[in-house]
């Protein structure tokens, strides 16, 4: 058994026995759902957590509330666990956040002791990150420099079943604003000028765009404002569109073409548009492929079972991709359902995250975050290959 492996077993042991709290932390949380950048019950419950494990805390970094960074030792190398924590409007923890959170904090508590107990140098973080449904708070974050300074940044995510490797589309919304000229429909209809008709052109030139689309791209909308009655020619008109792709680069093609559409619409129906942006642009992940594999030794030495990544049907987004862009990270998931399909942003997916399986699964995660954690701090080839392998993977984007 080599020494490594020894620091696996001692850090293994601290989970447990701090388990208890861990599940605690995370039942709170669940039984207290709050909406992104207003997590200020999960923010306390974590950071309080933490503290009494001897962490420094720092709230409102990068000029938001609900942020923060826990610390725990100095110098490099620095590793650093993401939490998320954020819920959604109506389903509460249906993307099991209050698990993300719970399991990037035990394992920052249980690095820490295994540092302290070995001597191990370096430097374990969480970074708290706040609404990741949304409003980019990992996006922000990297701006502000929040992330500066970090060697490796890790994240595991519950979904159906365990993986250590993930991918994810690269996501943008839009907002189209068309303004034409309101007018009674049956008395005067030719002195009106429908938006509304902009707007549904929008719909059938996106339809036949997307013949010439590459692989798994995606594009979908809503009509958010298509006028209030039925009498009068709407004057104002609005549709919100997600659009993905497999990369940012080709994304940015994408939103090209279908901004053209929206012009092309308003030409045609004689109304004018306004193309916004909303929100921030999630770029795809590219994650590290050393802590891919770190991740899948760990995630086999605890005799949880995996499956590829790639086998799994469908996915999203999430500003996780933002952060592997910048720096050596990965996003692994760790699985709570019981074999059968188990869709996120679902009840059934909010009840899993709130039950024994998302309580074995938080242990689980907790435990292989760390001991990639340990991989990295008792290794120092370990930073450099990421850190080249990271600089190699800048150059395929």
């Amino acid at each position: 058994m080599t020494n490594n492996e020894h620091l696996k077993d001692q850090l293994v042991q601290v989970v447990d026995e701090i388990g208890g709290e861990l599940n605690a932390a995370s039942q709170y949380i669940f039984n207290n759902p709050e909406l992104g950048f207003q997590e200020f019950k999960a923010v306390k419950t974590l950071t309080s957590l933490l503290t009494t494990h001897g962490f420094h805390v720092e709230t409102g970094v990068g000029g938001l509330e609900t942020a923060f960074i826990a610390s725990y030792g100095s110098g490099s190398p620095v590793v650093a666990f993401m939490g998320e924590y954020d819920a959604l409007p109506d389903l509460g923890h249906a993307c099991g956040h209050n698990i993300i959170g719970t399991a990037a904090a035990g394992a920052a508590i249980g690095l820490s002791k295994v540092m302290q107990a070995a001597g191990l140098k370096g430097t374990v973080k969480m970074i708290g990150t706040p609404a990741e449904e949304g409003g980019g708070g990992k996006i922000l974050l990297l701006e502000r420099g929040v992330f500066k300074g970090v060697d490796a940044a890790l994240l595991v995510h519950p979904t159906d079943a365990s993986s250590a490797d993930d991918m994810s589309y690269a996501s943008q919304s839009m907002e189209y604003v068309f303004y034409g000229k309101a007018s009674h429909a049956a008395a005067y209809p030719w002195g009106g000028v429908s938006a509304l008709s902009g707007v549904i052109e929008l719909f059938n030139m996106t339809n036949a765009l997307r013949l010439h689309l590459k692989d798994r791209s995606r594009i979908h909308g809503i009509i958010t404002d298509g006028g209030t009655v039925a009498n009068i020619i709407p004057e104002k008109a609005r549709a919100v569109f997600s659009i993905r792709a497999l990369e940012h680069t080709y994304l940015q093609e994408m939103l090209e073409k279908v901004n053209r559409c929206a012009e092309a619409a308003a030409m045609a129906t004689g109304t004018r548009v306004e193309c916004k942006q909303v929100g921030l642009m999630y770029k795809n992940i590219k994650n590290n492929k050393l802590l891919v594999q770190l991740m899948q030794n760990n995630f086999d030495r605890l005799g949880e079972p995996t499956v590829p990544r790639s086998s799994k049907p469908g996915m999203g987004s999430t500003d996780v991709g933002n952060v592997t862009h910048e720096l050596p990270a990965s996003q692994s998931y760790v699985g709570i359902g019981d074999g059968g399909p188990l869709s996120t942003h679902s009840f059934a997916f909010a009840e899993k995250s709130g039950s024994a399986a998302g309580q074995r699964a938080l242990l689980v995660a907790a435990k292989t975050l760390a001991m990639t954690g340990i991989d990295i701090m008792s290794n120092e080839e370990v930073v450099k290959e990421m850190q080249a392998l990271f600089q190699a993977s800048k150059q395929e984007l």
